[in-house]
């Protein structure tokens, strides 16, 4: 049986080991770590020390050039960052743009559901919303955001990251360039006041549709008792037959091939 000063003991010896391994180690330990450099222009919007055998954090937000749209980020080989692979050594992306007039422009945009609530606590003030804009292969997609009353929650990110500042309702308006736009309705509550409800179900008010192949369609979802905050859930679409209907982002299904998929 262990006692408290086993592991203790134990403890001292793994530090005494990691710290000789380190000793034997140092001249090597640079090796293990590559730098990743985001260039807009001539402007370094971020820098980055990553260690070889993982990925990136994040990418830094799409930076603005007046009269273009930013596409990507991509080194001199044309080589976006990689998500899910690790790196190898030191690279730098630089960011690319098309001209705004030369860009496809999203024409649709919809959002999951029509009213979200979302607490308020300390130390957490985030809520990112969740959208579809179409079509994907847009290059112009920039939304546009207006919220009724900033007092209660602002746009932190371009890409739809909420911060939340106090208890009430706002309405929400995201506006493509195109003209197309949604709107939702965000209610900030006090977790300390108001006791979230297990969500009973959900409806999406649609028994049946048809599409084209090559052709979309927005299914609206509302979560039940949709007039009250319920308990963290996560929601999404999914077809039984992926070859026949494809489910994309925030309810938005794509015809692939004839056939029926539920």
């Amino acid at each position: 049986m262990h006692t408290y000063a086993d592991e203790v003991a134990q403890l001292k010896a793994w530090i005494t080991q990691r710290q000789a391994w380190v000793n034997e180690n140092l001249e090597d330990l640079p090796n293990q770590i590559c730098t990743v450099t985001f260039i807009a222009g001539d402007e370094v919007v971020m820098t980055e020390d990553v260690q070889k055998d993982r990925g990136l954090n994040s990418l830094p937000d799409a930076p603005q050039k007046e009269g273009y749209i930013f596409v990507r980020w991509a080194d001199m080989d044309g080589n976006e960052p990689p998500e899910f692979e690790a790196l190898t050594g030191d690279v730098t992306y630089y960011a690319e743009y098309i001209d705004e007039k030369d860009a496809t422009k999203a024409v649709e945009i919809f959002f999951q559901e029509s009213r979200i609530f979302a607490p308020l606590r300390s130390g957490e003030s985030g809520r990112s919303l969740h959208y579809a804009v179409l079509p994907e292969d847009a290059q112009n997609k920039i939304v546009k955001w207006d919220i009724s009353d900033d007092s209660i929650a602002e746009m932190a990110t371009q890409e739809g990251m909420l911060k939340l500042k106090k208890t009430g309702t706002v309405t929400i308006t995201g506006t493509l360039a195109s003209g197309a736009s949604a709107t939702c309705e965000l209610t900030v509550y006090d977790p300390n006041e108001v006791d979230p409800v297990p969500a009973q179900r959900v409806e999406t008010g649609v028994q049946s549709l048809t599409i084209g192949v090559g052709e979309h369609a927005f299914i609206p979802a509302t979560v039940y008792p949709k007039d009250q905050p319920v308990k963290e859930y996560y929601m999404y679409t999914t077809s039984d037959d992926e070859d026949i209907v494809a489910a994309g982002d925030a309810g938005v299904i794509y015809g692939i091939s004839p056939g029926r998929s539920r």
